[in-house]
């Protein structure tokens, strides 16, 4: 899944808990969930075959990605400690794609036990969708996203 739904979740989820260890939690569990329902990683979306390791193009578009959920979320914060709140949740939600997916630290990464475990549950809650079915391995992400902007929206007009 791109990141942007992860980071504008994890952004919501700070809004409303507010705190930043709880929201650090909650945000990070969020991924594994979200990372459930089919979706395209960014790799097949750019015409490589399913499971193909993320290279340098992929990292741009996900530090792209990242970048500008982080922009969308922290304009729409009311004040400083709501910022710092959505900006945990956004960081913590994206962590698990960060740690596993980036090939300058991930293979190292994974030789270690915590984050060869961590990389485990990654990878057996993941349900990516193969180049063939783009379009239905992206609509999902799109709705979870405007979902979660409705939520800081509304949240924010209060």
């Amino acid at each position: 899944m791109f990141l942007l739904p992860h980071v504008l979740v994890g952004q919501a989820i700070g809004q409303r808990v507010k705190r930043v260890g709880p929201t650090a939690l909650l945000a990070w569990a969020s991924h594994y969930l979200l990372d459930r329902i089919p979706h395209v990683d960014i790799m097949p979306l750019l015409g490589h075959p399913l499971g193909t390791p993320v290279d340098r193009t992929g990292v741009l578009v996900a530090a792209l990605d990242t970048a500008v959920a982080t922009t969308i979320g922290l304009t729409l914060a009311r004040d400083r400690a709501e910022r710092g709140a959505m900006l945990t949740g956004g960081l913590m939600a994206a962590l698990p794609d960060v740690v596993d997916n980036v090939p300058l630290w991930g293979p190292r990464l994974r030789k270690l036990r915590p984050f060869f475990v961590q990389g485990c549950l990654h990878h057996r809650s993941s349900r990516p969708v193969g180049p063939s079915r783009r379009l239905p391995g992206l609509l999902p992400q799109v709705a979870v996203a405007l979902g979660a902007l409705a939520l800081v929206w509304l949240a924010r007009r209060r």
